[in-house]
């Protein structure tokens, strides 16, 4: 009689809960959904063998898109994936891509730290105006007019293949009037060398040690020449100091969070150059004044040259100068401390009076 209770109650619960059908499907008629801001939409969703009471929602980004009482709403700019999951079988489910992009949107300027890469080099492309533009970078479809010369994935980094020039076209998907292109080159390193074994002709190809030329403020970014012998033959230039300034030997620090544009020159012929951009993020967290004392430390048994020949002189712009004052100043610029805090100087006595 025991047996027999207990096998009525399996029965029963059985039928209470219910079994899962064999047949229970779920899948998105779409591959992504583009909503814009504080707009509803009901979901592509399709579903057999499933009640649409059975059907669980979740959002990867819930401050992007969220899903309530089975409508899918647009709260702000950017990405997420909406998951439909069988209640009762969780490996039952559909995943949606969900854009959500504002009503208004502008042009974007494409960019990336370097228009120019040698074959295998490799860039991110961003958006110098991502704040305003109103979009990401998925609300566009992205086009190359070579694809044997760049490649473009899905992260956004762009490859060089071959050489040659490129063009990279984004259109707005839900407004195709709405596009920007922006061009790469991809060349390789003369082969041409100067009387000192350097490069001789053409561009400088520079590179970044992170792919897209982030530095954090206050801290340092090794910057690449391809096929350089000796970074420190070369002259560094920063176009932005009060962002990022350029030391010796391709070594960049990071001064405030923004953009600058670093160059690298022969020294025997400007023609000879490389540009690349980095981008500086966050507040330094310095003690700038143990760097400063660490840097001039470092150059305990470095001798001059033949009349006052030192790579301080050739880093100020005057060889062959006493060097004294300019040495306070290479330390500085070495240790990422602007000239707003301690002015670049050549003589004693514009020391003595700063």
């Amino acid at each position: 009689m025991k047996k027999i209770s207990i096998t009525f109650c399996a029965v029963l619960l059985l039928l209470l809960v219910g079994c899962v059908s064999e047949d229970a499907a779920l899948a998105f008629s779409a591959e992504e959904l583009i909503l814009k801001t504080n707009e509803n939409s009901s979901l592509p969703l399709l579903f057999e063998g499933i009640k649409e009471n059975q059907i669980l929602y979740e959002s990867s980004d819930p401050e992007i898109a969220i899903i309530e009482d089975g409508v899918l709403k647009g709260l702000k700019i950017g990405k997420t994936v909406i998951t439909a999951t069988y209640e009762r079988n969780n490996e039952i489910s559909a995943e949606l891509l969900v854009i959500v992009e504002n009503v208004e949107i502008v042009h974007p300027i494409i960019s990336s730290s370097s228009d120019y890469l040698k074959p295998s080099g490799m860039t991110e492309i961003v958006f110098l105006n991502q704040e305003s533009v109103g979009a990401i970078r998925d609300s566009f479809h992205w086009e190359i007019d070579h694809p044997e010369i760049l490649s473009l994935d899905s992260e956004w980094v762009v490859t060089g293949l071959t050489t040659g020039l490129a063009t990279i076209t984004a259109t707005l998907k839900t407004d195709p009037s709405v596009r920007s292109s922006y061009q790469i080159t991809v060349a390789e390193t003369s082969l041409i060398k100067d009387e000192n074994g350097e490069i001789g002709a053409g561009r400088l190809i520079l590179s970044a040690t992170n792919l897209n030329a982030t530095i954090q403020a206050g801290e340092f970014l090794e910057i690449e020449i391809d096929g350089a012998l000796d970074k420190d033959y070369y002259v560094w230039k920063s176009y932005g100091n009060q962002v990022a300034m350029a030391t010796s030997a391709g070594r960049v620090v990071g001064v405030k969070a923004g953009t600058a544009v670093i160059a690298a020159f022969s020294p025997l012929d400007d023609a000879i150059y490389g540009v690349i951009t980095v981008t500086v993020v966050g507040v330094p967290n310095v003690d700038y004044a143990s760097r400063l004392v660490e840097t001039a430390l470092s150059q305990e048994g470095y001798v001059e040259g033949p009349n006052n020949d030192t790579k301080y002189g050739d880093w100020y712009g005057l060889s062959n100068a006493e060097w004294c004052a300019m040495f306070v100043s290479w330390c500085a610029n070495q240790s990422g401390i602007t000239t707003t805090i301690i002015p670049k100087y050549a003589s004693c006595s514009l020391g003595r009076e700063w």
